[in-house]
């Protein structure tokens, strides 16, 4: 800058001589204004161009660099806008291709690959929740060298969240979140998920119920988004909602799962037949397109004088439509492709918040039906011990980032070691550079996610955490990072399951026309009673 400057105030200062000289320009006044003329029309462009032209070119081969400084500028440029902006502006970001192709220019080397539910993670490096909240950046994420993302979270119908602002920032790198779940639906994010995407980056889905929903029946709103959705994930994530209202904690882990379960079941059943149907569509409508085809061409063979508007007309049509149906049928296979791999997992989100008696009945619900995993540090509500600062304190919320992360790594930890390692956990919140993902594996994660760090430093905070592992592995003699998982805790001691006091499994409980036959009843007669304005304030008890 201050070379352009000078640069600029040198050239004012030879055109003023030169046109005093050739005109004989006496004013000074005159020789400035003849200048400025000449200046702002043709020397100050020429000037700009001549000092920017080495800047833009070091910017643009900086694009393909991960670790180049003009990635740590475009962090901070965003870090000017509002949180939410924030994230909206990287997300405009990788999609518009200025986050460099990490996937092909750094290929994994297999170091960090994971095997879980069934899925091969290329590096556990991943983003969670709330970034990609309308499912289409997933092949941009895979391209910018994460290992799997989470969509969501979805609620059954469009969700426009809570009133801005809803995200504020706080020190260490935290933030205040009170976001409500904006979304665009269940059926919006269907096809999305439907279109063709890398089978080798997979996609977990957060299911959520609408903040509309009637108190008491959340899992309704659960069960819908899983119905449509389910087919086209790799594992699913259920929050802990409406645990409360049930007498024991692994009663309502089993029944959730269950019912989970069951309409996974369902939703994959449905697939087939539309898939099934699909094909059969398709062969017929490929069928009809031959024979129109062929009509035209022993009508009118090669010539194209011949033709009249009318055949010309029908001739572009055939091959629009045949272009439509060559893109059905790259989405069949792709629903193919998907169905074909065993069922999404079923995992429950838990807030760094646990206490003992939720792990506990955890524990006693692993025993009786086995979790297909959990996902640990989704935000504190609990601000007890944190330093949370600020003009925006007081704003409610739950806390993401920085703040938490030490709660974050003993909740890992003490679950890590309950189950006696054998429940696969992945670590959120907190986690902003490779040695705290480190801390967060070898404390018993077998996958770590970042959001806040994406918002603080960018989307090749995931590029730099992935190599950063890659160093550290290598420096502590490690070949793979399955070798480090769980490293740090004692699992020589599990917690023991309690004996098990629900009598009826989650199948029986789909058919609501049969809850009020069994010993949890209730349901039926308290949504009757809700239904005809009868004590609403009063939340039904399961």
């Amino acid at each position: 800058t201050n070379c352009f400057v000078l640069a600029s105030r040198q050239m004012h200062r030879r055109s003023v001589n030169a046109i005093q000289r050739a005109q004989g320009l006496q004013s000074p006044k005159e020789a400035l204004a003849e200048s400025t003329r000449k200046n702002l029309l043709i020397g100050f462009p020429k000037t700009l161009v001549r000092s920017y032209i080495p800047g833009i070119k070091q910017l643009w081969k900086g694009k393909e660099d991960p670790n180049h400084p003009v990635h740590t500028w475009l962090a901070k440029a965003a870090n000017m806008l509002p949180p939410e902006l924030c994230v909206s502006a990287h997300e405009k970001i990788i999609r518009w291709g200025w986050y460099p192709n990490a996937r092909t220019l750094y290929p994994d080397d297999g170091t960090l690959s994971v095997e879980l539910f069934g899925r091969v993670f290329q590096n556990c490096v991943g983003v969670a929740a709330g970034f990609d909240r309308k499912a289409v950046m997933s092949d941009f994420l895979r391209e910018s060298g994460y290992g799997f993302s989470e969509v969501g979270m979805i609620t059954p119908t469009i969700e426009p969240g809570a009133d801005k602002p809803r995200i504020f920032r706080q020190p260490n790198g935290s933030l205040i979140a009170r976001t409500g779940y904006p979304n665009k639906g269940a059926l919006i994010t269907k096809h999305r998920l439907m279109l063709p995407h890398e089978t080798d980056f997979p996609v977990g889905l957060n299911v959520g119920a609408n903040l509309t929903a009637e108190l008491g029946y959340e899992k309704e709103d659960l069960g819908q988004v899983v119905r449509v959705l389910a087919p086209y994930v790799d594992f699913i994530t259920v929050p802990l909602v409406g645990h409360d209202k049930w007498r024991d904690m692994a009663d309502w882990i089993v029944f959730q799962q269950g019912l989970v379960h069951s309409q996974v079941r369902e939703a994959r059943s449905v697939a087939g037949c539309e898939l099934r149907f699909q094909e059969e569509n398709w062969a017929l409508e490929m069928r009809r397109l031959d024979a129109r085809e062929k009509r035209l061409d022993d009508e009118f063979g090669d010539s194209v004088e011949v033709q009249t508007m009318q055949a010309k007309i029908e001739s572009m049509d055939v091959s629009s439509e045949r272009e439509v149906l060559e893109f059905i049928q790259v989405k069949n296979e792709y629903t193919r492709t998907m169905l074909e791999k065993p069922e999404p997992a079923i995992l429950f989100k838990l807030s760094p918040d646990i206490t003992d008696d939720d792990i506990q009945g955890f524990v006693d619900a692993h025993a009786q039906k086995p979790l297909g995993g959990i996902v640990v540090g989704l935000g504190a509500a609990n601000r007890d011990g944190l330093n949370v600062t600020g003009w925006n304190k007081s704003q409610s919320g739950v806390i993401c980032g920085g703040l938490i992360k030490e709660r974050s790594n003993m909740a890992v930890k003490r679950l890590y070691e309950a189950f006696g390692g054998k429940v696969p956990i992945i670590g959120v919140g907190g986690i902003q550079t490779a040695e705290d993902a480190y801390e967060r594996i070898r404390n018993g994660a077998s996958l770590v996610e970042i959001y806040s760090s994406i918002i603080y430093g960018g989307c090749t905070v995931g590029f730099k955490i992935k190599t950063g592992l890659q160093a550290l592995l290598q420096r502590d003699g490690f070949s793979n990072i399955n070798e480090v998982i769980g490293i740090d805790c004692d699992t020589s001691h599990p917690l023991t399951p309690r004996p098990s006091t629900f009598k009826f499994t989650a199948e029986e409980y789909i058919d609501l026309r049969k809850v009020k036959e069994l010993p949890y009843h209730g349901i039926e007669e308290a949504r009757d009673a809700r239904r005809a304005g009868i004590d609403k304030s009063e939340p039904p008890q399961l």
